[in-house]
């Protein structure tokens, strides 16, 4: 097992004449959490794109636990189990953290009818509180 979790070597990637990223080299350590910051238009999106596989890079590597990504479509990537959201908080407001949670338990390996059944078993019900008490929600 390796101590990164996703290796992003030399990426970059373009639209036509403008360039999102370029030459991007980053690594994000397993069990931690990462910033990425900048200016609007800087290509923190873009990257994050790249990463699971909506915008294919043009050059570089991306690794997801030592795996080489960067030729994957998104259903491959997300189910490795890495994907992205999108910024809507109003989509769950009326449910609480932890049913907000459990609702985003991955459904891979279910039926479609088991989405819909309640899933507080002991064991999620331990991730959901250790993953909770990683922040002030």
């Amino acid at each position: 097992m390796t101590d990164t979790v996703i290796e992003i070597s030399g990426v970059s990637k373009s639209y036509g004449g403008v360039v999102a990223n370029h030459n991007i080299s980053l690594k994000v350590p397993s069990g931690g959490i990462t910033g990425l910051i900048g200016p609007n238009g800087s290509g923190k999106t873009t990257l994050f794109n790249s990463i699971v596989g909506y915008h294919p890079v043009d050059e570089g590597s991306i690794k997801f636990k030592g795996e080489e990504i960067s030729t994957y479509r998104v259903p491959q990537i997300a189910r490795l189990g890495l994907l992205r959201t999108f910024q809507q908080t109003r989509i769950y407001s009326n449910m609480n953290c932890i049913d907000n949670m459990l609702i985003s338990i991955p459904h891979r390996k279910l039926g479609f009818a088991d989405m819909f059944k309640n899933r507080g078993d002991k064991e999620t019900m331990e991730e959901v509180d250790r993953l909770l008490d990683r922040g002030p929600l």
